[in-house]
């Protein structure tokens, strides 16, 4: 966010400048306190609350980029796509090259069943950062839904390589499933639920 001052020539200007200014930073620091409060309600699944603080952000500062991230967020959580479309939108018109909101608005996309562009998103939050767990399970998701198993399967497997997640395990184990590969499956049936109940030893060939 910018804030634009301007050179003027009387005192008289640049006081009211000065009390703009002060005005400003108190509103914008009421935005942020807002935004964490609605951030802490979204972590804990508390969205009625969220959004109320997520709103109350946004209203004290239209330009608290990460309010609106989070109410993206929020938003798809909820399942409530194309709100969550536009928030992510919204952001990108200031932050083009922010992969991660990339990866969210190409997941609403995919959620909206507009695949086609969806995978463009996606691909481009994967050019800049190729390590982008979301956008490489997004990714995932759009081949298994093509029918693409093998190349769904790849990609999760990139995915594991970044980050073990059980749901990642689990939607490999049923790319396997459909390989008729039964053994793997199995193998990731019971890494994801290892995940699930928060245990960390997983089998050692996972982390080699």
């Amino acid at each position: 966010m910018k804030t634009i001052l301007k050179n003027h020539k009387y005192i008289l200007v640049l006081c009211f400048i000065f009390l703009a200014g002060c005005a400003t930073s108190s509103t914008q620091n009421k935005s942020r306190d807002y935004n964490a409060k609605g951030e802490m309600y979204l972590k804990t699944e508390k969205y009625a609350k969220a959004e109320k603080y997520l709103n109350k952000a946004i209203e004290a500062n239209s330009y608290n980029l990460d309010a609106y991230k989070n109410r993206g967020t929020l938003y798809y959580a909820q399942g409530d796509y194309e709100k969550a479309l536009s928030d992510f939108n919204y952001v990108l018109t200031y932050e083009k090259y922010n992969s991660n909101v990339l990866a969210a608005k190409g997941a609403a996309l995919a959620s909206l069943s507009n695949y086609e562009e969806a995978f463009i998103t996606l691909t481009n939050a994967l050019k800049l950062n190729p390590s982008n767990v979301a956008a490489l399970n997004s990714i995932a998701g759009l081949w298994y839904i093509s029918g693409d198993f093998e190349k769904a399967k790849e990609v999760y497997t990139i995915s594991l390589e970044y980050n073990t997640t059980p749901e990642a395990y689990l939607m490999r184990a049923q790319c396997y499933e459909q390989l008729g590969q039964t053994a793997e499956a199995e193998h990731d049936y019971a890494l994801a639920k290892v995940l699930k109940l928060g245990l960390t030893n997983i089998a050692p060939e996972e982390n080699k």
